[in-house]
């Protein structure tokens, strides 16, 4: 039996065949097995969205039923609910945040009571401090635990303080800025921070290493603290804080004055009790003096020693103390002189500075009485003009009390001029105050309402006050309206021409002229006015001028327009309008190239009308031509 050898293309061939087939049943059984894994996968993604959305319904069930019950507890579970689906901090993190969110903005009332915290504990600090460290019977055992709480608990204050300033913002760039850590560099750089160190150096310390047998003196502790007083900074930013916010600064000022002389007082008299101490008491007539032995010379090593023999009470010696230092620094009354060197060359300190406080307080108060009645003192001089004008030129009667009432008036209201508090404000705030004030009062006029609010703004800082005395009339029929009016106190009536009859009367927050400063074309009136207008007492009016309407509505266009539309609408109301001479005056108002672009459209629709007549015309006559030829051959036919 042959056997047939294949060549060898087929061979190759069926090599090829054969390898084919096997690399197409392998992909075939991976893909098998990567559907068969994705389908798992994918069976359990169901699976869990399916749990969450059962989780989901269960609690908005809980909550629906929470919500619907209406038990006591309803907000208690809810609350429950909410604690367990937030996520717990641990302290480490609840502490972090809390410290990423605290800011101290110096523009706050947080600042401004920390402020004053500062400055109770600094004035403590001195004013008792040299007290202490003069008067020895406030060192004694029943007032030393109060003292050390005292001194502690300002001495937290200062080192919290300390802690605080490197969270309290400054401006940068005109903005308050966020990051605390170049907030706290900042405030390391400065020099403030190394006093703010310094004036809670543990400088009382020294007193433990003074202390021993030969050494008992109390009072040095006190003085020892004495660097506390260099915090003085945060004082002054305190006061200066007040004087801005308070509503009463000169009241502020006066009793900050006062304060600043009586502290002077009080630490000239202690520093005087430390230096007859020193010298002895009793040992001249300058020092301070003994009470029960006249030749007993009290000295330093007594008062060491605790060896005070005397029965002198603490009030008793302050008060002899003040008294010498409110004559010393006053000059008001004589002394007795020093009797050795270092006695005239400190009475010659406290002279000259007892001068220097003298000049300061005499000039500071005239300025701060000056200053408060400032606005009465120039008023009072313009009321002295105008007396003065009147003798001068002997006018008497009723101009002559109508022109003393009207000063009057003004003496006795003395209302705050509103452009001397604006003049000093930037421009926006002056729109602020302007827009508080008569914002509400221009909305009330029915042709500004529903304006743009940037008009408003405009307006409401061009008004004027204007007073009228009674009697006064405000506008007469027949003149020609330049203002339009807002009544802020006081009443308007409106009266017939003889002045017998009142149709109307006008109370506070009305407001009339306005189509008169609107100058509306085709006002049968011509923008005079229709009525008379008179002030029954004394009324705050104030006016907006066709000048400055005009000048602001030149920047509003659509404004202006819908304003003129509005006036003309009230016009037709009262049929006060007309609209064919309305309508040439604001075809000749307009721009010239709106002039031109009317003109030539009317006057094509002019020749198109002219047009089309000719051609009507036209062909009426070919009409009537035809129908005569046709006559013609018609008769010629027959």
């Amino acid at each position: 039996m042959s056997c047939i050898k294949p060549n060898k293309s087929e061979s190759t061939n069926l090599d090829q065949t054969l390898q084919l087939t096997i690399e197409s049943v392998v992909l075939q059984k991976r893909l098998s097995h990567k559907w068969i894994r994705q389908q798992r996968r994918h069976s359990k993604r169901s699976a869990e969205i399916e749990n969450q959305e059962l989780i989901k319904d269960d609690h908005q069930n809980k909550k629906d039923e929470i919500t619907n019950a209406e038990t006591p507890q309803t907000k208690e579970s809810e609350r429950k609910i909410s604690l367990e689906n937030k996520p717990k901090l641990s302290f480490p993190s609840r502490l972090k945040l809390k410290y990423e969110k605290f800011y101290i903005n110096p523009l706050n009332k947080f600042y401004y009571t920390w402020l004053l915290i500062i400055s109770l504990s600094y004035l403590y600090n001195l004013i008792f401090l040299i007290a202490r460290s003069a008067f020895w019977l406030l060192e004694d055992h029943d007032y030393a635990f109060i003292w050390q709480i005292i001194d502690y608990t300002v001495d937290f204050f200062y080192l919290l303080d300390i802690f605080l300033k490197c969270f309290t913002g400054y401006l940068e760039d005109g903005l308050p800025c966020p990051d605390k850590q170049k907030i706290a560099r900042r405030y390391v750089k400065t020099l403030q921070f190394k006093i703010d160190l310094l004036s809670l150096a543990p400088t009382d310390l020294i007193y433990l290493f003074l202390l021993n047998e030969n050494f008992k003196m109390k009072q040095i502790l006190a003085a020892l603290r004495l660097n506390r007083l260099l915090k003085f900074s945060r004082y002054l930013e305190f006061l200066n804080l007040t004087e801005t916010e308070t509503k009463f600064p000169t009241v502020f000022r006066m009793s900050n004055l006062l304060l600043n002389i009586l502290l002077g007082m009080h630490w000239n008299a202690c520093i005087y009790f430390i230096l007859s101490s020193l010298h002895g008491f009793g040992s001249d007539k300058w020092v301070y003096p003994t009470l029960t032995h006249e030749d007993l010379e009290l000295n330093l090593t007594d008062v060491q020693n605790n060896n005070i023999l005397f029965t002198d009470e603490l009030d008793s010696q302050y008060i002899y103390c003040f008294w010498w230092s409110v004559q010393t620094l006053t000059t008001i009354a004589e002394v007795p002189a020093p009797t050795n060197s270092y006695q005239e060359i400190y009475m010659s300190l406290l002279l000259m500075i007892g001068v220097v406080i003298l000049a300061i307080t005499i000039g500071s108060a005239a300025d701060m009485v000056e200053n408060a009645n400032k606005q009465s003192l120039d008023l009072q001089q313009k009321c002295d003009y105008a007396k003065s004008f009147l003798k001068q030129n002997k006018l008497t009667g009723e101009l002559e009390s109508r022109i003393k009432n009207y000063l009057d008036y003004l003496w006795t209201a003395r209302n705050v001029d509103l452009d001397i508090v604006l003049n000093v404000l930037p421009d926006n705030l002056q729109k602020a105050i302007a827009m508080n004030v008569h914002m509400e009062t221009l909305k009330r006029v029915h042709v500004f309402q529903d304006c743009e609010p940037g008009l408003l703004e405009e307006l409401v800082t061009k008004l004027k006050l204007q007073i009228y005395s009674p009697g006064d009339y405000v506008c007469r029929k027949g003149d020609v309206g330049h203002e339009m009016y807002f009544i802020k106190t006081g009443a308007l009536q409106v009266v017939s021409p003889d002045g017998t009859q009142v149709y109307a009367t006008l109370g506070a927050g009305a407001a009339f002229g306005e189509i008169s400063i609107l100058d509306i074309p085709g006002n049968k009136n011509g923008n005079k006015r229709t009525a008379n207008i008179r002030s029954v007492g004394f009324s705050d009016v104030f006016q907006l001028s066709k000048k400055d309407l005009w000048e602001a509505l030149s920047e509003y266009p659509l404004a202006k327009k819908t304003l003129l539309e509005k006036g003309k609408a009230l016009l037709r109301k009262d049929k006060l309008l007309d609209e064919e001479l309305a309508e040439k005056i604001e075809r000749k108002q307009k721009p010239l190239d709106e002039q031109i672009e009317l003109f030539q459209k009317t006057k094509l629709q002019e020749l198109n009308k002219k047009l089309d007549d000719l051609f009507e015309k036209y062909n009426d006559f070919l009409r009537e031509c035809k129908n005569n030829l046709i006559e013609i051959e018609t008769h010629f036919k027959n």
